[in-house]
């Protein structure tokens, strides 16, 4: 075998190798506790007025949420659901809670990019 055959061969099997490697990512499943906020208010209540967040109403998180864009604020941190979002959507239309929307998530971490699996 020639030299640069060795060198098509071993340059395909890289490539193939990173290939093989850049699909295969590492998800990672987190369950996080927190109060369920829409994206709109999540900094407000974080920068200025975390003490409040107790007082976040249902109707203020299904108005500024429109039909996926939701999280939770776990800590001094929020998260937000990239994926499947509605689902916090569809706990609040349910809910009977008005305000103190405290849950408990099940989330996918791939690189990020959050999926909400589930909320209780």
């Amino acid at each position: 075998m020639t030299k640069n055959k060795q060198h098509s061969i071993l340059g395909g099997t890289l490539a193939a190798i990173g290939f093989l490697a850049a699909e295969v990512r590492c998800q990672e499943k987190k369950t996080l506790s927190g109060y369920v906020v829409d994206k709109q208010c999540a900094s407000f209540y974080l920068e200025s007025h975390p003490e409040k967040l107790s007082e976040h109403s249902k109707g203020c998180a299904l108005a500024c949420g429109g039909n996926d864009r939701f999280g939770i604020i776990s800590g001094e941190r929020f998260y937000l659901f990239q994926k499947n979002g509605n689902l916090a959507r569809q706990w609040l239309e349910k809910n009977s809670k008005e305000k103190d929307l405290r849950v408990v998530v099940t989330v996918v971490d791939d690189a990020g990019l959050l999926t909400l699996e589930s909320i209780d």
